[in-house]
C-alpha cells in the first residue's frame, strides 16, 4: 500500500497535470497547426522535400498512465484488509451497546433487551452466518433472535432434546457460563443442528435453529482432555464464511486455566492445548472468530468486574489488550461483558482513502475521453 502511493507520490506535479491536460493540449496544437498550413490533410507534417509522417500522441495513449495509476488505487483501496470489525456487545445487565473492535472504549449507548420474560437473561449471542441474524439462549433455555439496534428478543423456540437424541437427552442447561457459536458448515444447509453451546460444566450440545426443528438440543460428548475439570466459558469456530469449501475449527476458552484450548472432533468433546493467554480471566467471557479470521475476546476480571477487548492469536493462544470496555468513552458506567458476536468489517481509514483517490481518478479519465 505504502508502495503504490509512494509511485503516485514521487510523480511531479507537472507530470501528474500532464498525465490529465496532455490529450487536450495535443489535440489543441495539432488543429492550430492545420489552421497554420503546416499539417498536411492526411496528417503528416509539411517540410522541404516533402511530407514527412507524423504520430500525434492520441487520448488513450496519455490515458493510459492515468487508467493504470486508477486501477492500482481501487485495487489497493478493495482489496485492504479490514482491520477491525462491528462488534456487539451483551452485557450482564441484559443490555447491547455496539463498537468497533479498533475501540472498545467508545461503545454506544446501552440499548435494553426486550420481549423476554421477568427475571430471564440472555447467556450468550452469535452471528448465524447463512442469514445474518443475531440468536441467543436464555437462562430459561429459550432460543431468541436478536435485533442490535433495538434491542428487541423475538421468541424463536424452547429448547428440548431432540426426538432421536435418547442416549443422553437434554434437560436443560447446568450452567449460565455458557459458549456459543455457529458452525458454518452444517449452517449453509439451513436444516442441520449448527449452533454449538458449550457450558462451564462441561456440557456440549448442539441446537438445531430451522423450522419446526428448532431448539431441538443434541447432547454430544462432554468436555474432555483438558487439564483437571475443563471450564469452557466461550467458544468460537473459524473459518466462519460461507464457503462450503472451507473447513472449520471449534476453540474455546477455559476460565480454570486461562487458557486456549481447540475442541477437536467438536461432537467427540475433546480438548487440545493451544496455549495460555496471559490473562487472568473470571467466567464471564464472550469469544469470537469473524468472517475475516480476526479472533476476539473480551475478558472480564474477577477483582474489578471489569471487561475488556483482546485480539486471541489462535497459533498461541495469548491474548493482546486491545482497550477497555467503554459506553461512549466512560469506563466507569460500563457493566461487564457476557459475550460478543461480529456483526461487519470495518476497512481501515488507509483503504478508505485510497478508494476514494481511486475513484476520483476514474472520474477525471471518464471526463477527458473523448465521445
Amino acid at each position: 500500500m505504502d508502495d503504490a502511493l509512494g509511485v503516485a507520490a514521487g510523480q511531479g506535479e507537472d507530470e501528474f497535470a500532464l498525465g490529465i491536460h496532455g490529450a487536450r493540449d495535443c489535440r489543441r496544437r495539432t488543429f492550430c497547426r492545420r489552421r497554420a498550413g503546416l499539417l498536411h490533410p492526411d496528417g503528416g507534417r509539411r517540410r522541404m522535400g516533402g511530407v514527412q509522417p507524423t504520430h500525434p500522441r492520441s487520448t488513450s495513449m496519455n490515458m493510459k498512465p492515468m487508467a493504470a495509476l486508477a486501477a492500482g488505487l481501487l485495487s489497493i483501496g478493495l482489496a485492504g484488509p479490514a482491520r477491525a470489525e462491528t462488534l456487539v456487545g451483551l452485557t450482564t445487565t441484559n443490555q447491547l451497546a455496539v463498537f468497533d473492535s479498533a475501540a472498545p472504549t467508545g461503545a454506544s449507548a446501552l440499548v435494553q433487551l426486550t420481549g423476554l420474560a421477568v427475571n430471564e437473561r440472555l447467556l450468550g449471542i452469535d452471528t448465524r452466518p447463512s442469514t445474518g441474524l443475531i440468536y441467543g439462549i436464555s437462562s430459561a433455555n429459550r432460543l431468541y433472535t436478536v435485533d442490535a439496534s433495538t434491542g428487541a428478543a423475538s421468541f424463536v423456540a424452547g429448547l428440548s432434546a431432540a426426538p432421536a437424541d435418547a442416549t443422553d437427552p437434554f434437560a436443560g442447561l447446568q450452567s449460565l457460563a455458557i459458549g456459543i457459536d455457529f458452525n458454518p458448515v452444517p449452517d449453509l444447509g439451513m436444516s442441520l443442528p449448527s449452533l454449538r453451546v458449550t457450558t462451564s460444566a462441561g456440557q456440549n450440545l448442539r441446537i438445531n435453529v430451522n423450522g419446526a426443528a428448532a431448539g431441538q438440543v443434541t447432547t454430544d460428548v462432554p468436555l474432555n482432555g483438558g487439564p483437571g475439570s475443563p471450564s469452557i466459558v466461550a467458544s468460537a469456530y473459524a473459518d466462519n464464511d460461507r464457503d462450503p469449501a472451507t473447513g472449520t475449527t471449534l476453540y474455546g476458552i477455559d476460565q480454570a486455566t486461562d487458557a486456549l484450548f481447540v475442541q477437536n472432533p467438536p461432537n467427540n468433546g475433546t480438548l487440545g492445548l493451544v496455549g495460555a493467554l496471559g490473562v487472568d480471566t473470571s467466567g464471564v467471557a464472550g469469544f469470537e472468530i469473524s468472517g475475516s479470521g480476526l479472533a476476539f475476546a473480551a475478558l472480564t476480571d474477577g477483582l474489578t468486574g471489569k471487561s475488556s477487548l483482546y485480539r486471541i492469536d489462535l497459533a498461541s493462544g495469548s491474548a493482546g489488550l486491545v482497550g477497555a470496555f467503554g459506553i461512549l468513552g466512560d469506563t466507569a458506567i460500563a457493566p461487564p461483558l457476557l459475550d460478543i458476536a461480529a456483526i461487519g468489517a470495518v476497512p481501515e481509514p488507509q483503504s478508505l482513502a485510497l478508494l476514494a483517490l481511486g475513484l476520483a481518478v476514474v472520474g477525471a479519465v471518464t471526463r477527458r475521453r473523448p465521445a
